[in-house]
């Protein structure tokens, strides 16, 4: 029952506020990056909610050669380079729910950042 499994997953409390998106452990691929940057540009503008996105330093050093990540600041992403954000304080804002799409992230990030 997927009800069941989402209760044991998450412990957040309908209606928590989100406090940031942490994708991309393991690394973003150039290609994930692809689909996400027009999702980004469609969804984000103004949410004012920080996107990380751990990704290779080759895989950004290509993103910003090609131009796939101007402007992308304004739309709240942070790429962040060959490391997770659940290993040092990268993550700004420490006092509530962070989204993510990895299994790894959120086993490890409650216990080493104290995010939920």
């Amino acid at each position: 029952d997927i009800v069941h499994a989402l209760a044991r997953l998450s412990m957040v409390p309908d209606g928590a506020p989100l406090r940031a998106v942490s994708l991309g452990t393991p690394h973003f691929s150039h290609e994930e990056w692809m689909r996400l940057l027009p999702l980004l540009r469609e969804a984000a503008p103004g949410k004012g909610i920080p996107i990380y996105v751990n990704t290779g330093r080759a895989t950004l050093t290509r993103l910003r050669e090609e131009g796939a990540l101007d402007g992308m600041e304004a739309f709240g992403l942070i790429p962040v380079a060959d490391t997770c954000t659940y290993v040092t304080s990268i993550v700004e804002r420490l006092d509530g729910v962070v989204m993510t799409n990895s299994g790894k992230w959120a086993h490890y990030a409650p216990g080493n950042i104290g995010v939920t």
